[in-house]
């Protein structure tokens, strides 16, 4: 496996925060705060298929991008305590430990089965499959309580069901995950 330490700048909208590349988050042991997954469904689920976010608590930020992507492998940094505060600030008011997959499929079945004359349908079938996984925020919350969230198919719902609140915070909840992986790809593009 390639593993590449670079430096990442900024985090969300409204400010940059001061990062550092840091080879030892390869091996920090701190608790995880989330973790976010995409994969395709087009290919062999694998880990070197998945482009994966990894938030630690100490403020290490865990990235890799699959194998065809073109800067593959896993790079790690360490994120400014400003920036991991505004980061659980933002994740917590997406509120993605809330999201309930089976009441919002629920609510999409019921929908698409109303007669709303002119209605169109979007189905997406090859849509990536995201999944996050998300760690109780304090010693005190119940052990073991990580909330599993896994979707097929959240651009094309959020086609389909603008107004859906819930599919909203999640896709806000990814973007603060996916901050990580463009900020890396948009400076690797300026080293190069």
């Amino acid at each position: 496996m390639r593993i590449t330490v670079l430096l990442l700048i900024g985090l969300g909208a409204g400010g940059s925060f001061a990062c550092q590349a840091d080879e030892a988050c390869l091996t920090s042991s701190a608790t995880r705060i989330g973790e976010y997954r995409s994969a395709s469904p087009l290919l062999p689920i694998s880990p070197k298929n998945t482009l994966r976010v990894t938030v630690l608590d100490d403020g290490c930020v865990l990235t890799h991008q699959p194998a065809y992507f073109v800067d593959p492998g896993l790079a790690a940094e360490r994120i400014s305590a400003e920036a991991l505060t505004r980061f659980r600030s933002q994740l917590a008011e997406s509120n993605p430990a809330g999201f309930d997959a089976d009441a919002v499929k629920s609510r999409h079945r019921a929908a698409i089965q109303s007669d709303q004359p002119g209605r169109i349908i979007r189905i997406t079938t090859d849509e990536n499959i995201i999944e996050f996984d998300l760690f109780p925020a304090t010693p005190s919350e119940a052990l073991g309580a990580v909330k599993h969230i896994r979707w097929g198919s959240l651009h094309g719902d959020l086609l389909n069901h603008p107004d859906d609140q819930d599919l909203v915070r999640l896709a806000a909840a990814e973007q603060l995950f996916r901050a990580f992986i463009e900020r890396r790809n948009a400076k690797r593009e300026t080293i190069r």
